[in-house]
């Protein structure tokens, strides 16, 4: 489980949801107990420019604990987009023509063809060269404040450091005229089916007596929409064979940009679920990714495409067996 992890902790979500098969009645799922999110996030509008995020005297500084920011109410394939990580680095997406202006050094976008329309920009504020004073901190202030001042809606949230009071640093929240946002929790009763029959053993087992991961991700995509995969409907998707009934069971889904040491929290949460004895045979755990973030699992980019995709799911059955599942847009990489 060190690598699963390690693995989620790279990056922020925007919504995770948990499915436990024949879980009625059943004590309510880690996700719907409130209390498992220790703390909401801010949301700022129209942020005066880009610069604040980084290099304001009132900025959460990385040693002081984990910051995020992120842009939103952007398309990631026809706007300016930003985001900030934790370990301190600034990821910009611009296009062409602000990338000109702009003149910091950056890279064309991996998605955009021969003739690049969107160009990345990555600033490492941790590095020496960043330190007030130097040449590429200052270079880089004055492009980012008085050059071209981007300006951006953003979500920000910031994660104490271990050990410590989980009390944001009220100046900086004040100056960018943030106001408090609590995540979104629903739980919503699923009605019995059929469920694709699992072998936790094989991912993709070879005498058919059970069916594949993949196909297993496609049902529980389905059910997660709220489809209706039986053979009376009118729909083309249908429950994989061999299949087994599966009772009631809840879908829950927590939406906002939630932190990795929430993640964790609802993870330690879904190991505990199984250790008395239950009707369930698995859980999941889905987190779903900003469809027009700059940066994918690992750090690495992400474009659009059709539809934004960037999730993975942890299936835990009740044996102590894991799989995750990951699907990202048609173009990005998959991280190893």
């Amino acid at each position: 489980m060190t690598g699963i992890s390690k693995t989620i902790t790279s990056s922020t979500r925007w919504r995770y949801s948990y499915q436990s098969a024949n879980c009625y009645p059943s004590p309510s799922p880690p996700c719907a107990r409130r209390s498992t999110l220790t703390s909401g996030f801010g949301a700022s509008q129209r942020l005066p420019s880009c610069d604040k995020i980084s290099f304001s005297n009132s900025s959460p500084k990385v040693s002081n604990g984990a910051f995020y920011a992120l842009s939103y109410n952007t398309r990631i394939d026809q706007d300016n987009t930003l985001a900030l990580l934790p370990t301190g680095t600034l990821i910009l997406s611009v296009t062409k023509d602000t990338y000109e202006e702009l003149g910091l050094q950056g890279q064309p976008s991996q998605y955009t063809g021969r003739k690049p329309l969107q160009y990345v920009i990555k600033l490492q504020l941790t590095e020496p060269t960043m330190a007030p004073g130097r040449k590429c901190y200052e270079r880089a202030v004055w492009a980012l404040s008085e050059k071209v001042p981007l300006r951006f809606d953003v979500l920000v949230s910031w994660q104490p450091p271990e050990g410590k009071a989980a009390k944001a640093p009220a100046k900086f929240f004040a100056e960018w005229d943030c106001r408090e946002v609590r995540a979104d929790v629903t739980v919503r009763p699923v009605a019995a089916r059929a469920c694709p029959a699992l072998d936790s053993l094989s991912l993709q087992p070879e005498d058919g007596a059970a069916c594949g991961a993949q196909d297993f991700f496609d049902w529980l995509g389905a059910v997660s929409c709220d489809i209706d995969c039986s053979s009376d409907s009118s729909a083309s998707m249908r429950c994989p064979e061999p299949s087994l009934p599966m009772g009631p069971s809840l879908l829950c889904s927590i939406t906002g940009l939630i932190r990795p040491d929430i993640v964790i929290q609802l993870l330690s949460a879904l190991r505990r679920y199984f250790e008395e004895p239950k009707l369930a045979c698995w859980a999941t755990l889905t987190a779903h990714g900003f469809a027009d973030s700059p940066v994918s699992w690992a750090s690495l980019e992400h474009g659009f495409h059709k539809g934004g995709e960037n999730l993975q799911t942890l299936l835990a059955f009740a044996n102590g067996n894991y799989w995750l599942l990951r699907a990202v847009g048609t173009n990005d990489r998959c991280p190893s």
